[in-house]
């Protein structure tokens, strides 16, 4: 017959079953058996506890909710994000679909919807020429995405190029207004015959 008993020991408890010291519990040692809270009272480092059940399975991503969420990122421009993948735009709308990307596409894939979600994030829609803009080494964000560049990253250097360009732009047209309110129309003339040959 096989006993139990009970023994308190600084707020644990420790579990003795009958008389064979490998089956103690709670009792460090040769064929002992440690729990959470011997770990607990002990001093220096915290414990790291590895919790099997509270650990979560790895979801497969949804790539037909993924591509409407690029789509929603790229908006009018997502006819173009083919040329990140070199297929046709028929395969984006069987993506769009349901269907899912071969196993080359999906890094390609997940760096276009990092992209996406900045422009949605910073409520920008790029337009078809903007996906053209030199961004590094002359390239643009599709062929540099296409290369395995950081979508996110690149799409924040598309948005601040073409703000900073959008300012420029806006500078330079004040400042021709004001050269062109200040010409006088009376100090131009005909042009004379030898000044057209």
């Amino acid at each position: 017959m096989i006993e139990a008993t009970t023994h308190s020991y600084q707020s644990n408890h420790i579990v003795f079953v009958g008389s064979n010291p490998l089956t103690q519990i709670d009792k460090v040692g040769t064929g002992g058996i440690s729990s959470t809270a011997f770990f607990e009272t002990q001093r220096g480092y915290p414990a790291f506890y590895f919790n099997n059940t509270n650990s979560k399975k790895l979801e497969k991503p949804d790539y037909q909710v993924l591509m409407s969420e690029i789509q929603d990122g790229f908006g009018r421009t997502m006819f173009r994000l083919s040329e990140v993948f070199g297929v046709s735009r028929q395969t984006l709308y069987n993506w769009k679909n349901g269907d899912k990307p071969k196993e080359e596409y999906r890094e390609r894939f997940m760096q276009l919807h990092k992209a996406a979600r900045v422009f949605s994030k910073k409520k920008f829609k790029p337009g078809a020429n903007d996906l053209d803009i030199p961004l590094l080494a002359g390239q643009s964000i599709l062929k540099l995405i296409s290369q395995g560049g950081d979508g996110q990253e690149l799409s924040e250097k598309l948005i601040r190029v073409i703000l900073r360009s959008r300012e420029s732009n806006k500078k330079l047209e004040a400042l021709l207004k004001n050269k062109v309110n200040t010409l006088d129309k009376d100090k131009f003339s005909l042009p004379h015959l030898n000044e057209l040959s």
